[in-house]
């Protein structure tokens, strides 16, 4: 059964998604929302694990806003093994200042800073630091085009998804 609950619809307004809407997402393959090679990989090594085992496999994970730090909780759970039930459940929030960087709108330039999809670090050199750190040592703060955001994942994630 393809649904989702009454929250999700705030929750992707709250986050500058609103056009993630049920009737977009509900049928839709949840890999068209998955970006890059490398996440998708790791999440189907994820679902094969749930469908594997049949019992709830619960992931840490970030979704931050501009303007706060989420850190959530994701049971997933393949009871028949085929279907992948997936549940997520917000474990505390953290208010920080508006980070402009985040917001959806505006023009981007075309190169990239990539974020890790679990724990929202972003990349910098060759180690992983707070997205605020990274803008702050690029020297983002205030450009009239920011780089755009893509996704990847950290060799610290890696490990605690692959354990």
């Amino acid at each position: 059964m393809e649904h989702v609950n009454d929250a999700w619809e705030p929750f992707a307004q709250a986050n500058g998604a609103p056009g993630l809407s049920p009737r977009r997402v509900v049928g839709e393959s949840i890999w068209s929302f998955v970006h890059g090679s490398t996440v998708q990989h790791l999440w189907q090594l994820v679902f094969g694990r749930a469908r594997v085992e049949r019992k709830a496999l619960l992931l840490p994970y970030r979704c931050d806003g501009p303007g706060v730090r989420r850190y959530l909780e994701m049971e997933l759970v393949a009871p028949d093994g085929v279907s992948v039930v997936c549940t997520s459940r917000t474990m505390r929030e953290e208010p920080r200042p508006v980070v402009q960087m985040l917001l959806g709108d505006g023009e981007r330039s075309g190169e990239s800073l990539i974020v890790c999809s679990w724990c929202n670090r972003a990349q910098l050199h060759r180690t992983w630091v707070e997205i605020e750190q990274a803008i702050d040592e690029l020297h983002l703060f205030g450009v009239a085009r920011p780089p755009s955001i893509s996704h990847g994942i950290c060799d610290r994630c890696v490990r605690e998804v692959l354990r």
